[in-house]
């Protein structure tokens, strides 16, 4: 079965639980939260959500227009850096930091192999725009070239 069936499969299930839960035995309060999920206006709430993260990443809507991509990169890496280190120790102020900190332990084994991905990520990235970067002086640098050629070219036909 390849992972798209899996995933279907998956989805589905969750769909036909979704309105199967009791919350500590009390009917009234499950009943409570069931109603206010079934009126949540989860499209807009995902909507803001989306916004508030452009917010956070310093990506606006005119930053997107203009694709002033040197911007974007340095404000994209500076948020894939502080996520990049899953295993990283958590800061003194961290709610519930023990409870955290007995989850990473336990699950470091598997998140190693993401942590490894993240930063041969970040890596792939920088070298990329290093590349992007040597590819832009090149091509002003051939701009520059044809420029003088072209002001060649009609100084000869001038001659002509």
């Amino acid at each position: 079965m390849n992972e798209a069936k899996t995933a279907n499969i998956i989805l589905n299930k969750i769909d036909s639980f979704e309105n199967i839960f009791v919350i500590n035995d009390d009917k009234q309060l499950t009943g409570d939260a069931r109603d206010v999920i079934a009126l949540t206006p989860w499209e807009r709430v995902a909507r803001d959500n989306r916004r508030l993260m452009r917010i956070q990443l310093g990506l606006t809507r005119y930053t997107e227009i203009t694709g002033d991509f040197d911007d974007i990169y340095f404000v994209l890496m500076k948020s894939l850096n502080k996520i990049k280190d899953i295993t990283a120790i958590f800061p003194e102020n961290t709610r519930f930091r023990f409870i955290k900190k007995i989850i990473s332990r336990i699950t470091r084994i598997n998140l190693i192999p993401q942590q490894n991905f993240n930063n041969e990520l970040t890596t792939l990235l920088d070298s990329f725009y290093s590349e992007l970067v040597r590819l832009r002086a090149e091509n002003t640098e051939m701009a520059l070239h044809i420029k003088d050629l072209s002001e060649q070219i009609i100084e000869l036909e001038e001659k002509l």
